[in-house]
């Protein structure tokens, strides 16, 4: 990762993922024109949904990212292989980093995983949660239709 991306301090910069060798930038993303949560436009990204809360604060701070691109892997391509205990890394726009560990490992289909996506189980806790797609690539629909989901907490 690059010194020179810079966020503001108060913001996600990077994640690292040791037990499947991620190390990649976060950029924000948002709503997209169909009212869902956006994706990366960056394979190699992850998206820090801005409607959620910061990663280590109190509540849920939601990251997504691409399993993969039409020609190469994606940042997340390797989600499914994290484990309970597994850490996250998040560092933040002023240097410092967050740590917290998986404690949740799921595949959901597509239309469960819509509702559980932005489910916060407990509001006390500090929760990171990852999304990627999984399952099979419908060409028609043009997504997967699955979706896997990390919990972790610091």
């Amino acid at each position: 990762v690059d010194d020179r991306y810079e966020v503001p301090a108060d913001q996600p910069r990077q994640i690292q993922v040791p037990a499947i060798r991620v190390e990649g930038y976060i950029q924000k993303v948002g709503i997209d024109s169909d009212g869902s949560m956006a994706t990366p436009n960056n394979i190699y990204f992850a998206g820090w949904y801005v409607n959620s809360v910061t990663p280590g604060e109190k509540g849920l701070s939601i990251l997504n990212g691409h399993v993969r691109g039409r020609y190469s892997q994606g940042i997340f391509q390797r989600l499914s292989s994290l484990r309970r205990g597994d850490m996250i890394r998040i560092q933040m726009g002023d240097l410092s980093w967050r740590e917290f560990r998986v404690i949740r490992t799921e595949s959901l289909p597509l239309d469960m995983a819509a509702d559980e996506i932005f489910k916060v189980a407990d509001p006390g806790a500090k929760t990171l949660r990852l999304i990627t797609c999984d399952g099979t690539f419908d060409a028609t629909t043009r997504t997967y239709s699955k979706r896997f989901i990390i919990d972790a907490v610091q």
